[in-house]
């Protein structure tokens, strides 16, 4: 059977699809598809070395179609995966799509209602364009799902559990469960024997306690909303402060949730960008909020870090991840500069250097590496359909 699998991500107003080699990490083709439904919408692609950017007019269906047509040709692939933001409490692991788990897929749209029918929009599109091929769905959620009730109930009345699915389900689980076994790789050791805290620091942030190989707590919730501060997301934040704003000062709750979710975070605090780069250049010119805006983000992580860690028995490394933790040197030496408490201290150079081990010799092993959620996704299908009877 080929190794290669088709893994499609479609967002709002985005695609990104990418042919996988699930065994060698080989990627011979990507495509991205940007600002779809709109005259700006534009595409890439790279097949081998061959690669294309021009405008491209069409639906998310017509553009996943397009797709099908040129891999079709060029790979034998044994499934298409798809990326799925939330599984709720009925899908914790990979699954193969028949219509009975997309119609229980579509029943669970509104825990994200910004993700999920877009997601089930893609995987209509691709089973249409390869309706005779295995078509898995891979969800953020997943690798959650070995949390324990400790970690995942909320102290809210029963009835919101047990009625509402008022609960934390945690995202980001491929990025964390990829970056935790190659961390395992380079200190040679297996993952089921060590414990780490993933961190995962991007325009969406979160982190996770992983206890030999296992989720046993995450910082964001039942939606990605909760935990650290973000890009443009607020994070932790009271609720009473919330009720206030619609009770005594007349917001709605439709502009409670936009401004959480779009004009809070780094853009909220600074005013400038939700972007850590832009912000480091206006801290750098004297941009009071700018500077806020960067040492808040790092108290929160570190702070957060601390309090995820007694999830553990012992600490044995901390993982960076994502945009921000894997090129933002001086973010990670503000976080680890915090946390003394938990003997992490930060090898300057090999630091500067983004070298993969950036700690001292006598310090918790503190490592960088790449996230790679795409090839965690392509191997989890390949698994799930060997499964299958």
């Amino acid at each position: 059977m080929s190794n290669y699998v088709l893994v499609i991500n479609t967002g709002s107003s985005s695609l990104k699809a990418a042919v996988l080699d699930a065994v060698t990490e080989e990627v011979p083709f990507e495509a991205t598809l940007d600002k779809l439904g709109s005259k700006e919408q534009s595409s890439f692609y790279r097949l081998y070395e061959k690669e294309k950017t021009d405008s491209f007019q069409g639906s998310l269906p017509d553009a996943i179609a397009a797709i099908v047509r040129l891999v079709k040709s060029e790979f034998t692939l044994p499934a298409v995966a798809h990326r799925v933001v939330h599984g709720g409490d009925t899908f914790q692991e990979a699954t193969l799509l028949t219509q009975e788990n997309l119609s229980a897929l579509e029943s669970i749209s509104h825990l994200a209602p910004l993700h999920n029918p877009v997601n089930v929009v893609g995987i209509y599109s691709a089973m249409e364009a390869l309706p005779d091929m295995p078509q898995v769905a891979v969800f953020d959620t997943a690798f959650h799902a070995t949390m324990p009730p400790l970690a995942y109930r909320y102290a809210v009345p029963e009835s919101w559990y047990q009625d509402y699915s008022v609960r934390r389900f945690g995202f980001h689980g491929t990025s964390h469960q990829y970056v935790t076994q190659k961390a395992a790789e380079y200190l040679q050791k297996s993952v089921e024997s060590l414990q780490f805290v993933s961190i995962h620091l991007g325009n969406g942030c979160s982190l996770c306690a992983v206890k030999n190989g296992q989720s046993v707590d995450t910082s964001m919730g039942m939606t990605p909303l909760e935990g650290l501060m973000m890009g443009t997301r607020s994070g932790d934040i009271d609720p009473g402060a919330l009720c206030y704003l619609v009770n005594q000062k007349g917001f709605s709750m439709e502009t409670v949730d936009y401004e959480l979710n779009h004009e809070s975070g780094l853009l909220g605090v600074s005013g400038v960008s939700n972007d850590m780069r832009t912000l480091s250049e206006h801290a750098k010119k004297g941009n009071e909020r700018a500077k806020l805006a960067i040492e808040l983000f790092c108290y929160r992580v570190a702070k957060s870090i601390a309090a995820i860690s007694v999830a553990l028995d012992r600490l044995d490394g901390l993982i960076f991840t994502g945009g921000i933790g894997e090129n933002a040197a001086f973010v990670r030496q503000k976080i680890t500069d915090y946390l003394h408490g938990l003997s992490v201290r930060l090898d300057k150079e090999k630091n500067r250097q983004h070298e993969t081990i950036i700690s001292e010799s006598n310090s918790t092993d503190v490592l960088v590496i790449k996230t790679n959620e795409a090839l965690m996704i392509a191997q989890e299908a390949l698994v799930c359909i060997k499964d299958q009877p």
